[in-house]
Parts: C-alpha cells; sequence; structure tokens
C-alpha cells in the first residue's frame, strides 16, 4: 500500500501521523511525507523580494523539521519513509502529489473537537476529500494515542453497494486481529411515496432481506477481523443516523464508500460520505477506488 501522509506541523497533523502509525498493517507500507509551503502574493515594495527569500528559507526549513518529526513516528515500523516539501495551494498539491505517486490512500488531520469545528472540517482536508482521486483518511482525535493498548474501535458504514463493499476490501489490507472491535453497520427507513397511489410497502421483508445480506457480508468479513459485530439499524437520514452511532458507541474511526464523481472524473462526495465527513466525531475513511 502506498500512502501520501500530508502535514503542516500541527498538532493535528502530529495526530494523524500517530493514527497511521497504529493501524496493524499486514505487508509493508510506503509513505511519503509531504509538507507544503503556501504560496505568496508577489509584493511590489523594493524591499518585499529580500524579506521575501528569508520568510521562504524560514518556510522550508520549519517544512523540513516537521517532515522529519513525522517520519520519526515510524521508526521500527513494517515501512519505508519518504519526504517531499513543494510550493503553491496546499489542497491541490497534496492531490496532484497522490495522483503523481499513485496513492491508495492519503491521510491528514483534521482541524477541531467542537461540532461546529467538525462541521466546518478544514479547507485543505475538505478539498482533498472532495478531489484526491484514491482513499482519503482525515484523521480527529479520539483519545486513542493516549493509550498504546486501547482496543480501536472501528465503524463501517455498509449498504450492499460495490463502494462498500470496496470499503471492506480495502480494510483487508490490515491485520486488524481481536484486538480490534468492528462494528458493520446498515441502516433502513421507510421509503417516501410521493404518488397518490395506494402501495404497500412490507417493511418486514426489506428487513430480513437486508439483514441477510449483512449476516453473510459479515461471516466474510470476520477472516479479517473475529471482533464483529452486524447493525441493522432504522434510520430517518443514514448520514446522520451513522454520526450518531459512531457518537454512542465511541467509536474511533468510521469507514464509509464513496460513489461521488462528477464531470472529468473529478470526486465529488456523495450526500453520506459528506455528512460522515462534517458531523462524525471521530477520524473518517473515505474509500474510493483509485481513478489512475
Amino acid at each position: 500500500m502506498k500512502i501520501l501522509l500530508a502535514t503542516d506541523g500541527s498538532k493535528h497533523s502530529n495526530e494523524a501521523a500517530a493514527f497511521l502509525a497504529r493501524l496493524p498493517y499486514r505487508d509493508k507500507v510506503d509513505v511519503t511525507v509531504m509538507s507544503v509551503i503556501p504560496a505568496m502574493a508577489v509584493w511590489s515594495h523594493s524591499e518585499a523580494p529580500d524579506w521575501q527569500q528569508r520568510y521562504s528559507e524560514a518556510q522550508t526549513k520549519q517544512a523540513n523539521q516537521a517532515c522529519l518529526e513525522i517520519a520519526r513516528v515510524f521508526d521500527g515500523a513494517n515501512t519505508t519513509v519518504d519526504t517531499v516539501i513543494s510550493t503553491g495551494h496546499p489542497g491541490s498539491q497534496i492531490v496532484s502529489e497522490a495522483q503523481q505517486r499513485t496513492s491508495d490512500l492519503v491521510v491528514i488531520g483534521a482541524m477541531g473537537h467542537s461540532a461546529l469545528e467538525r462541521m466546518m472540517v478544514g479547507s485543505v482536508s475538505d478539498y482533498v476529500a472532495n478531489h484526491a482521486s484514491c482513499s482519503v483518511l482525515v484523521v480527529r482525535p479520539t483519545g486513542l494515542g493516549l493509550k498504546e493498548h486501547r482496543q480501536l474501535n472501528v465503524c463501517v458504514g455498509f449498504d450492499n453497494s460495490d463502494q462498500s463493499k470496496y470499503a471492506l476490501k480495502e480494510l483487508e489490507s490490515f491485520q486488524w486481529g481481536a484486538q480490534t472491535h468492528f462494528d458493520i453497520v446498515n441502516g433502513f427507513g421507510t421509503p417516501f411515496n410521493y404518488l397518490d397511489v395506494p402501495v404497500e410497502i412490507d417493511m418486514k421483508e426489506i428487513q430480513e432481506m437486508l439483514q441477510r445480506n449483512l449476516n453473510a457480508v459479515s461471516t466474510e468479513a470476520r477472516e479479517a477481523s473475529p471482533n464483529l459485530h452486524p447493525h441493522l439499524i432504522q434510520m430517518l437520514h443514514i448520514g446522520e443516523g451513522l454520526a450518531e452511532f459512531t457518537r454512542e458507541q465511541k467509536s474511533d474511526l468510521i469507514v464509509v464508500g464513496d460513489s461521488g464523481y462528477g464531470l472529468l472524473g473529478r470526486a465529488i462526495l456523495g450526500s453520506v460520505s459528506r455528512y460522515v465527513l462534517r458531523h462524525a466525531p471521530c477520524s473518517v475513511w473515505i474509500a474510493r477506488k483509485p481513478r489512475y
């Protein structure tokens, strides 16, 4: 697996690195630690070029230091680590670098803990989540790094679609084991009928079908992690229901498949993944089959 880990030297980036290092990789992983120096506007004042040069050198030094500190997190792990520094718009540079390296996953820190901050996400992480051609992991702190031996709680949103099946397949790249608690969650609601036509909907039959599908995929997924639990839950809004489930279960991570691709192949988050990204109190893994 090839992973691009973005850092800006902030505590959010450090938390993202710690979370990534905690994941139980099955095979050797190639990690590229990337820092982007935002491009500066051109000054017209005669003394500005000299000041800009010193400022640019200081930023480059800080970016290099941030990358080296993050790289040390993976000392002793089954990984190869290199670093890259670039200049420009952080979001677009990260997306471009992931494209050039045909990365399987981009990892980036989110910006805050509060409900308002979660809804806003961060301009860079939001851009990357929407535009990357591969999966994106946006990390929020849940206290996991403070207790190295604490159980990792993972929630997987599943709706039997190709995207959610791909999300489960991507998780097979890791050797989770019994120390990871998995919740596979499928939501259902009563279909709305906007036509003035009497239609009887057998919700019991629908629930039984959904439960059978969920049980079948859970049985297969237990090969990766035996500590796995299926949940079929009634929800008015799937995204809201998943976010609330992670809150109640104190999940560290929620994994959702993403079906949205817009014009010219640019990724546009689907309504469920977008809602989860903005409202879940934990880290969010948006599983997206690479488009390279």
